[in-house]
């Protein structure tokens, strides 16, 4: 599984995007993708701001053999033994992220998923703990 940062889903439903190109290479490959619930609801905020929340929503988590981007979303998981909000907690303190970067991280440690990111910080914390999926 490859966990999405909300960078990614951005520059995949937006063509301007700098990074466009390599979401849909990111996006190409045959392997499972996720993002965390709080980052599906980041990537939910430009579309919700005009009225299109519900048609994301859809594109975001339909199968992509039918024409949607196929994101698994997924929850809070403890990791061996260890409580979500602590694992949380322990990485955010050890990777000096915001908040909402921490679970994108902690998600894909939760996972044993690479994390997918165009995000520099995110990028270097990934590589870091040896899950960075190479965009």
């Amino acid at each position: 599984m490859i966990v999405l940062d909300a960078s990614v889903l951005v520059a995949f439903t937006n063509r301007h995007d700098k990074h466009h190109e390599k979401a849909i290479d990111v996006l190409s490959s045959d392997v499972e993708f996720g993002s965390h619930r709080l980052t599906v609801a980041e990537f939910l905020v430009l579309p919700a701001r005009h009225g299109r929340a519900r048609m994301a929503w859809d594109f975001l988590t339909r199968d992509d053999t039918a024409g949607g981007m196929g994101v698994r979303v997924l929850h809070d998981r403890d990791v061996a033994g260890t409580p979500w909000p602590i694992h949380l907690a322990e990485l955010r303190a050890q990777s000096g992220l915001k908040l909402p970067d921490a679970v994108v991280l902690a998600t894909a440690v939760a996972y044993s998923a690479r994390l997918a990111s165009f995000d520099a910080r995110m990028q270097s914390s990934a590589q870091a703990i040896g899950i960075l999926y190479e965009v």
